[in-house]
């Protein structure tokens, strides 16, 4: 999955800056997770020279850091021009987070390859090998769950994903990242977004909307790796489906995951410190 998103443009700024600012940028996945990370650096840095709250906006803050750390300065404003382009306000979110939507998904091609190719796959048995497939088990599951609770449906749908094999996308298709549709984690299991996925759809077959739904891609802090769950907004609540997690839990009680992005089929969200 470090391969998830290429050409995340900071607004006319490309990282690593290897000639200054320039007017186009590609960057990949795991860089993302790098500049989160150091982002948190900054904040402390700030906190200790300054003597202040963090300021991820602040212009002192910018400039003390340019100065004193050289490279991740560049960076810090980098990021400070990304998410200073967006024009809505920071919202408290997920994991304790701030977030902040944006529309338009150019820089996500796994996520809008897999809207795309799941809105025309025919999950049927006849279009996986039979040895392998699993689609009667999964449709059987959705139309069992058809008017029933909210809760129930989620704990079913966690409960059937997480039985399935986790698999790196290097074994199943023989590149380093790829984002499957149901059917094909259905037929060879997958890694964690695959998980995420599969949830994702499932809940949408049985009519949760779309706008309470997010596949989000965070950076264990445990593990120091990237990961990928489905989070669920419900009343004044946001709850995790986690394939390391057996239970369905709040996101409140996630203390080792920082949110990097997260996406539906309406918005995607930048998530910041």
């Amino acid at each position: 999955m470090a391969a998830a998103v290429s050409g995340f443009c900071f607004d006319h700024v490309s990282f690593p800056p290897k000639r200054g600012i320039v007017s186009a940028c590609s960057i990949e996945l795991k860089e993302i997770y790098y500049m989160t990370m150091w982002a948190a650096e900054v904040n402390s840095v700030c906190r200790f020279f300054l003597r202040r709250p963090p300021c991820v906006f602040s212009a002192s803050c910018r400039l003390a850091v340019w100065a004193g750390r050289g490279f991740l300065g560049l960076f810090f404003l980098c990021f400070s021009l990304a998410t200073l382009a967006v024009d809505q306000s920071d919202v408290a979110g997920l994991f304790g987070y701030k977030e902040r939507r944006n529309e338009g998904f150019g820089m996500f091609p796994q996520w809008v390859s897999v809207m795309q190719r799941h809105a025309v796959d025919m999950a049927a048995p006849q279009n996986c090998p039979v040895n392998l497939c699993r689609v009667p088990e999964w449709q059987s599951l959705i139309a069992s769950l058809q008017g029933r609770g909210l809760r129930e449906q989620v704990l079913a749908v966690n409960e059937f994903a997480n039985r399935f094999r986790y698999v790196l996308d290097q074994d199943n298709y023989g590149r380093s990242d790829y984002w499957a549709i149901p059917r094909e984690f259905l037929t060879l299991g997958g890694d964690c977004e695959d998980y995420a996925i599969i949830k994702y759809f499932s809940l949408r077959q049985l009519g949760v909307p779309a706008e309470v739904l997010r596949v989000v891609v965070v950076q264990d802090t445990n593990l120091r790796i990237p990961h990928a769950v489905l989070a669920l907004r419900v009343q004044d609540d946001i709850i995790v489906l986690d394939n390391q997690i057996r239970d369905v839990v709040s996101h409140r009680k996630v203390a080792h995951y920082l949110p990097v992005f997260s996406v539906n089929e309406q918005y995607w969200w930048m998530h910041l410190p």
